[in-house]
């Protein structure tokens, strides 16, 4: 029969996952807490925060954008609704499996070469990257 435990417990253990980067067996280890009861734990807060967040609807979507008839303009706009954009998706809950994962760093891709050739065409220079950024090294 399996043992009931406390919601102190359980909100303890919550707590100390989410600030091990929800490590199961770390979390176990500090807690005491059976690794499979941690695994459903974490399964029922991811849950929970996917259905706290609300999708873009087209009511709540911002309006259309609207040509203002200056061509450089508009693809400022454009620009400006597409960084916003890649911001709530940066925002956004942890992806809950590996496959919202990768569609959700390949939508970041194709927002960012949409950003890129907007910056070619306005003539905006992006930063060059450092090394630090994954630029090439002087080593």
């Amino acid at each position: 029969m399996a043992r009931r435990v406390s919601p102190i417990v359980k909100r303890n253990a919550l707590h100390i996952m989410q600030s091990n980067g929800g490590d199961i067996q770390a979390t176990h280890i500090r807690t005491g807490v059976p690794v499979r009861t941690l695994y459903t734990w974490r399964k029922e807060w991811w849950d929970q925060q996917f259905q706290q967040q609300t999708p873009l609807s087209q009511s709540a979507a911002k309006p259309a954008l609207t040509a203002t008839g200056d061509f450089k303009a508009d693809l400022s706009q454009l620009r400006l609704s597409i960084l916003g954009t890649i911001e709530k998706v940066l925002e956004a809950p942890p992806a809950r499996t590996q496959r919202q994962y990768l569609d959700r760093m390949r939508a970041l891709a194709g927002l960012a070469g949409i950003i890129s050739k907007l910056n070619n065409v306005l003539g905006i220079d992006a930063p060059a990257p450092t090394a630090d950024q994954g630029g090439a090294s002087n080593c």
